[in-house]
């Protein structure tokens, strides 16, 4: 459990951004918490609207949630917000409620960086709260569970980074990878990742039964997965040569990741590298060798399910994974940090939920 201040026996929350995709997954899991009250909802947009009037397919209570304004929700008295903002749209919004005292979980990437310079390179944008950055605590749920237990910052991470990460993190924290050479790393997402907001390159009419890449090796995720997998590897430098796709199904990823091992090792080895990662883990499950997860096992969850193959041929190890981009990717994520914040059960919550997208 929690050894931080008290909290109340129920947790009071609030959502900033509660229309896009997230921000409704994100509704619908904190409606269904034990423990979580969901106190308020805000937009930019849509202001007096219900969120049923957003998804007609929403029914009881989420369905006649009125969305408020940000005015309005800042004069709330919360334990909790989310933000599920789009990029750059945190910086301000979080900096003034950690102030007054408020935890934030924030689902965009305006805190999960170290490096200040890297928004201007990849978000263009001077970040306008360095200072914060370091109080951020990196929010994937696995890898950094004590730093989040004693967290009131979380920058939660992006979807490609949480399939990337836990799919390499095992080989590289083993000692196994060889040294100086960039991971090479292509990854598939349903165009729900692209977001609610259309855009030209993802309408229906560009998108449906077709697969492209986009921003090949210079996507704004890469030196987030390079970040995280540093720090695993006792924070020698890794590089990583990252190609997204975007393909025409609703919502999951696929991340293919390829390894350069330093020396021949066993399957047996890798195997229980693999699993002795995760073992005590509720959402990832690691499978035996040459058993590939699918996007479809993992739609809907936060589960993370990991297959691999090593060729000690050319001594390369080939590990897949599999989330749902919006809810292990984002909104889910978000909620499993809020539970290891407040010492809830981990998977409170998150048994199941319905899809919405």
């Amino acid at each position: 459990m929690n050894t931080q201040t008290p909290y109340p026996a129920t947790v009071r929350a609030g959502i900033i951004g509660a229309t896009g995709y997230a921000g409704i997954e994100l509704a619908a899991l904190v409606e269904g918490h034990g423990e979580i009250s969901l106190e308020a909802l805000a937009s930019t947009s849509g202001v007096g609207r219900t969120l049923g009037s957003y998804y007609p397919q929403l029914k009881g209570v989420l369905a006649n949630r009125f969305l408020i304004s940000l005015d309005e929700f800042l004069e709330r008295e919360l334990d909790l917000v989310f933000l599920a903002v789009p990029h750059t749209t945190a910086l301000e919004i979080a900096a003034l409620l950690l102030a007054r005292g408020v935890r934030v979980i924030d689902l965009s990437a305006d805190y999960r960086l170290k490096n200040p310079d890297l928004y201007y390179t990849f978000y263009g944008v001077i970040h306008s709260h360095p200072e914060l950055l370091d109080a951020a605590v990196y929010g994937l749920s696995e890898l950094n569970r004590a730093e989040i237990s004693q967290a009131t910052f979380v920058a939660n991470p992006g979807c490609y980074p949480t399939a990337v990460s836990l799919a390499c993190a095992p080989a590289l924290r083993s000692g196994i990878v060889k040294p100086n050479l960039p991971l090479t790393v292509s990854a598939v997402s349903g165009y729900s990742g692209a977001g609610r907001k259309a855009c030209e390159s993802h309408h229906y009419s560009l998108s449906d039964e077709t697969v492209f890449p986009y921003k090949p090796l210079v996507h704004q995720h890469t030196p987030e997965i390079e970040q995280t997998l540093t720090r695993v590897n006792n924070n020698i430098p890794v590089s990583v040569a990252f190609v997204p796709q975007i393909a025409s199904f609703k919502r999951g990823i696929l991340a293919n990741c390829f390894m350069q091992l330093s020396e021949t090792v066993s399957n047996d080895e890798v195997q229980s590298i693999m699993e002795n990662a995760y073992l005590n883990e509720n959402f990832v499950r690691v499978l035996p060798r040459d058993i590939m997860p699918s996007v479809a096992d993992v739609v809907g969850s936060n589960q993370v399910r990991i297959g691999w193959h090593y060729d000690e041929h050319t001594r390369v190890l080939y590990v897949a994974s599999v989330i749902d981009n919006l809810v292990k990717g984002a909104a889910g994520q978000a909620l499993q940090n809020a539970n290891i914040m407040f010492g809830f059960e981990d998977s409170e919550g998150l048994h199941s939920i319905g899809k919405v997208v």
